[in-house]
């Protein structure tokens, strides 16, 4: 349970950038990257960076979430937060899934962390699965 909680604030601090990205998007403010194009001299739009950086960090979060998600599924055994936890875990891998097929589509290099996250996302998912199919016990029983 804790290594899910610390691997889990390591992914969503590694990804910092697209939840500064995000805040800015819904407050209305403007996000820089620091990145100019060369021929225009005009900065590079966050999704625009190269090597589908936003992907990747939004990935990142999103796994980082899901890990914390189980952490706490595991930590209260309560049924609804494993339920919880199971949708997040299989929404995060499929995110992870699009993200890893836009590099390879791309030929953009092997996306290491995207797999990790597809890799480890269904092992989670599968074992809440396994977990949310156990009968519940009766009180008193």
């Amino acid at each position: 349970m804790w290594f899910s909680v610390i691997i889990g604030l390591v992914l969503i601090a590694w990804g910092r950038q697209f939840i500064s990205y995000l805040i800015a998007r819904i407050s209305g403010k403007e996000f820089h990257t620091g990145m100019i194009f060369s021929d225009s001299g005009k900065e590079v739009p966050y999704p625009e960076l190269q090597g589908f950086v936003m992907y990747t960090e939004s990935g990142l979060v999103l796994f980082g979430i899901a890990l914390l998600l189980d952490a706490a599924a595991r930590g209260t055994g309560k049924r609804a937060l494993v339920q919880v936890a199971f949708a997040a875990s299989i929404l995060t891998t499929l995110y992870n899934g699009f993200v890893a097929s836009k590099f390879f589509a791309n030929n953009a290099g092997l996306p290491i962390v995207s797999l990790l996250a597809i890799a480890f996302g269904g092992f989670m998912a599968i074992t809440q699965w396994q977990w949310l199919k156990t009968p519940v016990a009766k009180a008193g029983a």
